[in-house]
């Protein structure tokens, strides 16, 4: 098991974050719907985009906390299973 990732952006950015689901799927399976995009109250994510087996999302908003807001995205295969993965978004000033 693995730790998600942490993603670092400035209040007035908006970012897009990428969850690559290519190591979760099986051979011969593709991500083929997205269930949702969820985020954290006081962050916005908008609604993911399938690009082959990675979804994109618009990540947008919160206030500089020590704390991460986490954002989560399900999505479905074409051989039915369902998956997630997770990111942590720091909001910070002075990052790049």
């Amino acid at each position: 098991m693995t730790t998600a990732p942490t993603m670092f952006k400035q209040v007035a950015e908006a970012r897009t974050v990428t969850f690559n689901f290519g190591s979760k799927v099986n051979t011969g399976d593709t991500v083929s719907a997205v269930v949702a995009v969820d985020a954290a109250a006081g962050i916005t994510a908008a609604a993911g985009v399938i690009v082959g087996n990675k979804v994109t999302s618009l990540i947008s908003g919160g206030t500089i906390s020590s704390t991460p807001y986490r954002v989560s995205c399900r999505v479905t295969t074409t051989q039915g299973e369902t998956l997630e993965l997770d990111v942590n978004v720091r909001v910070a000033d002075g990052v790049n």
